[in-house]
């Protein structure tokens, strides 16, 4: 959005130059661009697909860190697959005709493309594209969640292909595999306290891992208003509430901050150290962040300085409001100076929510 048209022209065109080769090399046909996407298909195989997929998702890492234009721009994309029927034809007018596919299958995949944004995952397929798997091709796959889309009278069975992520993330996401898809399935069940103790297991295990986090909230907005609705829509997914990432190494507080601020609504992430915090900033893009000043690891000017230089580069402008008992007027003044807000503890939780509405 901050390009000129000349500008985003030339690096479409040096991105997809880029990434096309990939479908060719994995027997795809690339059906049409539709801006900065693709859509393409793989009449041979599934596995064409997924390999396809994981290859993208590298290819965009490596241009991130080795080319300038993308180490300007850091491409993040998201890629839905599904595999069913379709028909290809000629569409048009007399004035203008282009070959392409349509039918069901199409529409999933598109729709489910858009769920990588939700879940903050770059690779996603649907259950019928996962049945078409050899066994041994399963098991960097797992199982996330069902959700209604979109026009299906039915849910969807969602599952994350993992196989992509560096490779630390990767052997925490394998060893916790089971344990995440068993809190999924708890979840499910409504036992909502027991799901939750679940993911925030998987979560101290692997904190880089979206998927907990998500899920810890929807356990704590389903017990805070006693729903028993489970399965959640696309759309009502996407018009989730302000997200707030609240940084303190006291946990105690840290618990009461969230339970303040989840029951007004608000989408809540949380991390005990800085360097956790940078890390759920970059998955997450919170809009408001509330952080200590003195943590074990660095002070909350180091953390807040790394996150809007993440902030800068994705042209984001998040709120970031320190919460500490430091009293000095050359502290408060320094934080102040550098465009960020201060509420003293203890918590005036009527001001803190007058800043954050």
């Amino acid at each position: 959005e901050k390009m000129s048209s000349n500008e985003l022209m030339n690096f479409l065109n040096s991105y997809l130059t880029e990434i096309t080769p990939i479908v060719k090399e994995n027997d795809g046909i690339i059906d049409k661009f539709i801006g900065d996407a693709i859509m393409a298909i793989f009449p041979q195989s599934p596995l064409n697909a997924l390999y396809s997929s994981i290859q993208f998702i590298n290819k965009i890492r490596d241009l991130n860190k080795t080319n300038e234009l993308f180490a300007r721009n850091q491409i993040n994309i998201g890629i839905g697959m599904h595999t069913g029927h379709m028909t290809m034809g000629t569409i048009g007018s007399k004035q203008r005709m282009n070959t392409t596919v349509v039918g069901d299958a199409v529409n999933l995949a598109s729709r489910i493309e858009s769920l990588t944004k939700v879940f903050h995952v770059p690779i996603l397929i649907s259950e019928q594209f996962y049945n078409h798997l050899p066994e041994d091709e399963r098991e960097f796959v797992r199982e996330i969640d069902i959700t209604s889309v979109k026009g299906k009278n039915y849910p969807v069975k969602i599952y994350e292909v993992f196989a992509s992520d560096p490779p630390d993330v990767l052997i925490k996401k394998m060893e916790l595999k089971k344990e995440l898809e068993k809190a999924v399935h708890t979840f499910r069940e409504g036992d909502y306290n027991s799901a939750k103790d679940l993911f925030i297991k998987c979560q101290k295990v692997c904190p880089e891992d979206p998927i907990p986090v998500i899920y810890i909230n929807r356990c704590e907005t389903l017990r805070i208003e006693k729903s028993t609705k489970v399965i959640q829509s696309i759309d009502q997914l996407k018009n989730k509430p302000k997200s707030v990432l609240i940084i303190d190494d006291n946990v105690a507080l840290l618990e009461l901050m969230q339970y303040k601020i989840r029951k007004n609504k608000f989408y809540v992430l949380n991390a005990s150290n800085g360097k956790e915090a940078v890390l759920k900033y970059e998955q997450f893009n919170p809009e408001i962040v509330l952080t200590d000043l003195y943590m074990p690891d660095m002070d909350g000017l180091e953390v807040s300085e790394k996150i809007m230089a993440i902030a800068h580069l994705r042209k984001e402008n998040p709120k970031i409001i320190f919460i500490t008992s430091e009293e000095s007027e050359e502290v408060k003044n320094q934080i102040l100076n550098k465009g960020y807000e201060f509420l003293p503890k203890p918590i005036d939780f009527k001001e803190l929510f007058n800043k954050i509405q």
